[in-house]
């Protein structure tokens, strides 16, 4: 009876710290999330020469797209494909909407590697 108490608070403790663990793992992810579209929009602003503006309203574009390509990435019984080419069209409609023409396809151009960045620095 003792071990099987035993067993059942070990099997508690287990668990509890493996969500605990996989809530730091989020939070760590999330702010690794955060940096890598701050350094993105960032470079980018330095590059295509968008307002702070623009550049706030395209931080959280690009942090909710990478939060919707993470969900995609571990859905199991999705059609990934599909939903990475939906998620990226509205992705585009929405850049479309904060930049102008040219800001656009500057950016979009630097995110495909149709041109290198160095490119348009040389400008």
């Amino acid at each position: 009876m003792k071990n099987i108490f035993k067993i059942v608070i070990l099997g508690s403790l287990l668990i509890l710290f493996a969500s605990c663990a996989s809530g730091v793992y989020k939070k760590s992810s999330l702010k690794k999330m955060h940096q890598q579209v701050e350094q993105k929009v960032d470079q980018m602003q330095k590059m295509i020469k968008f307002s702070d503006a623009q550049s706030f309203r395209l931080k959280k574009v690009e942090l909710k797209y990478l939060k919707e390509l993470h969900k995609i990435e571990d859905c199991k019984d999705c059609n990934k494909e599909y939903l990475l080419q939906k998620l990226q069209n509205k992705k585009d409609v929405q850049l479309q909407n904060i930049l102008e023409r040219h800001q656009y396809i500057q950016y979009s151009a630097i995110e495909e590697d149709r041109i290198k960045p160095i490119d348009l620095i040389a400008k």
